[in-house]
């Protein structure tokens, strides 16, 4: 399958799952929450459980970071680097043996220094996603006659048909729809 092929299919299921975002916004609410078996009181633990098996973690697909023999080769990739390859080509042909070994010398430190710095930032970058948590107010029940009651989970613990409470600076952690709302305010200079 080729890039443009894969990028076609991927265009097509964002246009097929946005259509079907705005078909959810015109169901009542309550038919949203039997289409999910929720309702207001939230979910049981158990089904939470089955659904986050089902369904997976609640992430965004990320890049995996890059190897490290493929940064110490993408390291090389640079201009400066093309230019001073040229030049120790054209030493070599013009048997200048000193200039090339300098030329080539100047390659190897180039390189090296750039990937050096690239892999100790994306290492350093790794370690703050891992220490970064972030969780939800969600509403929970431990047996289905109870009650349901605020807790907050991580934020990749989310599953369809979860009651989410967001409140006054929150991140919004997922697809959601509105049940209630007082007070809203909404930036969209961070949507943008």
């Amino acid at each position: 399958m080729t890039k443009a092929t894969r990028n076609q299919r991927s265009h097509t299921e964002q246009m097929r799952l946005s259509m079907r975002v705005v078909e959810e916004s015109a169901t009542s609410i309550d038919q949203v929450l039997r289409t999910l078996n929720s309702n207001k009181q939230g979910l049981v633990e158990n089904d939470a459980l089955s659904r986050l098996k089902k369904f997976g973690k609640n992430e965004v697909s990320h890049e995996k970071p890059p190897t490290w023999y493929g940064q110490l080769l993408q390291s090389f990739n640079n201009p400066f680097v093309y230019i001073l390859i040229g030049l120790a080509v054209v030493s070599y042909l013009t048997e200048d043996v000193e200039a090339t070994i300098i030329l080539t010398i100047m390659v190897v430190v180039s390189g090296v220094l750039r990937f050096v710095q690239e892999y100790r930032s994306t290492q350093a970058a790794e370690k703050l996603k891992a220490l970064v948590s972030t969780t939800a107010t969600v509403k929970r029940r431990n047996r289905l006659d109870n009650p349901g009651e605020q807790r907050e989970i991580p934020i990749n613990e989310l599953v369809p048909g979860d009651i989410i409470h967001l409140a006054a600076g929150d991140m919004i952690p997922a697809d959601v729809r509105l049940l209630s709302s007082k007070d809203l305010f909404v930036s969209l200079t961070s949507v943008l």
